[in-house]
């Protein structure tokens, strides 16, 4: 599945720039590590990856800075309407481009705080994520841990299932689709995916839930 991932909706200013997907204009095509460091080329700056950016923006370079500034507003754009339809607590950036600090997370807040109602951002953290760039390896083992350890997760398959054969079991749905799972209401932030939770307990009047596993 591909829940949560955030990474080929359409941005309004990329329209003529090229995604692997084979669409134009995707988040992924503008604010990933590569595409940041393919913006930088173009201006005349020495950068091949994500990493090079970090080391770029870490040494002072105001393109680069600027560069990631930008890629935090493209970000900001799309979590704008995750804020909308699922109105969470917690936003969560990792990956390893979230290794530059604050600067992308400032252009992510610039434009969700702007743009979103202020009901909906009331109780909003955006913040970086504790497991930045091994987020992906702890979702991952987390999934294959409660994989094994609980089969009350498992459910039968109906006969008529034609996507999994007769006698099996369908593995229990992955709460993000790919990446990441955590507790019930949170979802995960990794690759351009969507971190959210829920309001805080003392503010919604619900009793208090599980604390996430990864990505808080």
């Amino acid at each position: 599945g591909i829940a949560g991932d955030i990474g080929h909706v359409q941005i309004a200013r990329g329209s003529d720039v090229a995604c692997p997907c084979g669409n134009f204009g995707c988040l992924e095509a503008l604010a990933s590590g590569p595409a940041i460091a393919r913006a930088l080329r173009e201006l005349g700056v020495a950068a091949h990856s994500g990493g090079d950016v970090v080391d770029l923006v870490k040494r002072g370079n105001l393109d680069a800075i600027q560069a990631v500034r930008q890629a935090g507003r493209d970000i900001g754009e799309v979590l704008t309407a995750c804020v909308s339809l699922m109105n969470p607590s917690v936003i969560a950036i990792g990956g390893g481009v979230v290794r530059v600090g604050e600067h992308l997370i400032a252009g992510v807040r610039e434009v969700v705080y702007r743009r979103s109602t202020p009901l909906a951002t009331e109780y909003l953290s955006i913040v970086q994520s504790v497991a930045a760039e091994k987020a992906a390896i702890r979702g991952a083992s987390m999934l294959a841990v409660e994989h094994a350890l609980a089969p009350a997760g498992r459910e039968p398959v109906a006969a008529h299932d034609p996507g999994v054969p007769a006698g099996r079991d369908r593995p229990a749905e992955p709460i993000l689709g790919r990446g990441v799972e955590t507790a019930p209401d949170h979802v995960a932030v990794d690759r351009l995916q969507p971190c959210v939770a829920r309001r805080p307990p003392e503010a919604s009047g619900e009793a208090a839930q599980p604390t996430p596993l990864v990505g808080r």
